[in-house]
């Protein structure tokens, strides 16, 4: 499979502080790429990266034919990005005028996310008024809007139980079976190993993943790797 973005020696500093340091990572067209990390690792600051969010200190973001990040990625954060007074098609339209799209275009994509989404019967309630998990495919949904190859999930499960996180699941398993490529970042480990085709673990701002973690893991459980890696680069 091609890469469909690379990272070169890519560091991070805040200050005096690393939060990145050296990172090399090619993500495959295709891929399911998880995250994984304890707090502070460096996973939401690598997304923003990735995102094209925050530029490197140092190193580079490469895409094929110089794409541009906003055109390639879609980002959903932990925190909703809707505007809660407006209703799910209303959002749907603004965040379609922001990326520049055309009505005609707008309109199209609106009708496959809600279908996508499942949010069809919700599509003139008030954003403010969905339940958690309509909230959370909405944001997924303006994440989408303008068709990017790249979706990249910020702990998009956080805050909902076990029902709404299987359900979460189930949605980023069809949207990655679209052809998107999908990164995403989660405190579970399980959830990742389960559903993820690659894993990466961040810990104090470097990566493992690949030949690097296949060796480390062995025959061994990925929590008991997950555990040694990130206690002894504490």
């Amino acid at each position: 499979m091609s890469a469909i973005m690379q990272l070169c020696d890519v560091s991070l500093r805040f200050g005096s502080k690393h939060v990145l340091s050296n990172v090399n990572l090619s993500i495959n067209q295709g891929t399911l790429l998880g995250l994984v990390g304890r707090s502070g690792a460096g996973k939401t600051t690598l997304l923003r990266v990735l995102t094209g969010m925050i530029a490197p200190s140092s190193g580079k973001v490469f895409l094929p034919n110089r794409a541009s990040l906003k055109k390639m990625v879609g980002f959903a954060s932990q925190e909703y990005s809707f505007y809660p007074q407006l209703s799910v098609v209303e959002n749907l339209w603004y965040f379609g005028r922001m990326y520049g799209l055309s009505s005609r275009v707008i309109s199209s994509r609106i009708k496959e996310l809600l279908v996508l989404m499942q949010l069809e019967e919700a599509r003139h309630r008030i954003a403010s008024k969905l339940s958690g998990g309509m909230k959370r495919r909405l944001d997924i949904a303006l994440a989408l809007i303008h068709d990017p190859p790249i979706l990249v999930l910020d702990e998009p499960t956080t805050g909902l139980d076990v029902f709404l996180q299987e359900m979460v699941w189930s949605l980023i398993h069809r949207i990655h079976a679209l052809g998107k490529t999908v990164i995403i970042s989660s405190h579970d480990l399980r959830e990742l190993e389960k559903w993820c085709t690659e894993l990466v673990i961040v810990s104090n701002g470097k990566l493992i993943g690949g030949q690097e973690l296949k060796s480390l893991k062995g025959a061994r459980q990925l929590e008991v790797v997950f555990r040694e890696v990130c206690d002894a680069r504490v």
